[in-house]
């Protein structure tokens, strides 16, 4: 346990201590407790390339011909779901799971959030293509 002398010390090198200010000094920290990058909020991360995003999203929308703004966002969705679950592989195979069984549950728990998330997105597109030939049926 630490002394209050110690307790102290350490609050007022705290202080002092205020991490990097400039925006190259932020750019590169920022990625410092990046383990596997399944929680990350950038899309492409270091090691990865954004063409093979792009070319995804370019196949998934050659494939599911998204009309209008709301079947767009479904559409992008999927492509993020589907990249990370590719992620999700990558890390897998990169020997993450030899961490211990903590690891691989929480790996279990991220793949299976981005599975659902592909999956909700792709069937609220199946739902909205479904009212919108719902009209045309009725006439």
């Amino acid at each position: 346990m630490a002394t209050l002398r110690q307790i102290q010390a350490n609050r007022r090198n705290a202080l002092r201590s205020t991490g990097p200010k400039t925006p190259q000094g932020k750019a590169v920290v920022r990625l410092n407790a990046l383990t596997h990058g399944m929680c990350a909020a950038d899309a492409v991360l270091p090691g990865e390339d954004e063409q093979d995003l792009h070319q995804l999203a370019k196949a998934f929308q050659a494939a599911m011909l998204p009309a209008g703004p709301a079947e767009q966002s479904l559409v992008y969705q999927m492509v993020l779901a589907c990249w990370k679950l590719r992620r999700h592989d990558r890390v897998e195979t990169a020997g993450y799971l030899s961490q211990g069984p903590e690891a691989l549950i929480r790996l279990a728990r991220f793949f299976s959030r981005d599975q659902r998330c592909f999956y909700r997105a792709f069937d609220r597109l199946q739902s909205l293509r479904s009212a919108r030939a719902l009209p045309a049926t009725l006439e």
